[in-house]
Formats: C-alpha cells, sequence, structure tokens
C-alpha cells in the first residue's frame, strides 16, 4: 500500500525519535507526523530538538509532548488530517494512549470506529 501514510507515536527514553528520523530517508512522504512524549526531560532535548529539525526538512512535524494527554489530544484536533492513516505505537504508550483515546472519544461523542 505505497499510498497509505502514517502518525508514529513513542516517546524519548529509547530510540523512536531516531527510528522515526531514519524512516523519513527510507519511507520518504509515507509519514505526517511523529509523536515524542518526553520522558527523558533536558537529558535528551538537543539531540530531541536535531530530530525535530531533521524531520520538518522532509515536512513531517515532529511532536514532542511533555505527557500522553497532549499526545492524545493533539492528535485528535488533527482527526480530519488523520482521518486515513496508519498509527504506529511503540509498545509501553499503547496501552495507555488507548485508554486516553477511548476517553477523549467518548467525551467529544466520536464514533468508537474513529478511535484506537
Amino acid at each position: 500500500y505505497p499510498e497509505m501514510k502514517f502518525v508514529c507515536i513513542g516517546d524519548s527514553g529509547q530510540k523512536d525519535p531516531e527510528i522515526y528520523t531514519s524512516m523519513l530517508e527510507e519511507f520518504p512522504g509515507r509519514f505526517l507526523a511523529f509523536y515524542i512524549r518526553d520522558v527523558t526531560k533536558e537529558k535528551r532535548d538537543k539531540a530531541v530538538q536535531k530530530m525535530i529539525e531533521h524531520a520538518r526538512g522532509h515536512g513531517v512535524d515532529m511532536i514532542l509532548a511533555e505527557d500522553s494527554h497532549t499526545v492524545a489530544a493533539s492528535y485528535y484536533n488533527n482527526t480530519l488530517t488523520f482521518r486515513f492513516t496508519t498509527v504506529c505505537l511503540s509498545f509501553p504508550d499503547v496501552v495507555l494512549l488507548r485508554q486516553l483515546c477511548r476517553k477523549h472519544c467518548e467525551k467529544q461523542q466520536i464514533s468508537s470506529k474513529t478511535c484506537l
């Protein structure tokens, strides 16, 4: 499915930002956004900031968020943009983000088919 676009959600604790930016080189034009939950605070900020700039150079927003609530809210503020995309999650974020997104859908009265 070469026309399918992706939104990737991960955190700054391991190598998610590095993996996502390296995918830009291998699969150009396939990504709409990368959401990175900041779990390392100042320790990796400079390195992640360079990857944010690299992603922007490819036309992809990499959003560094302080918590999963911010990620979920930002993602659902872009549901029309991201409507026909595949979301890739790093495993530790899957359960928490799924719960947050479902709560958000219920609160906003969005169809459960739209939620994770």
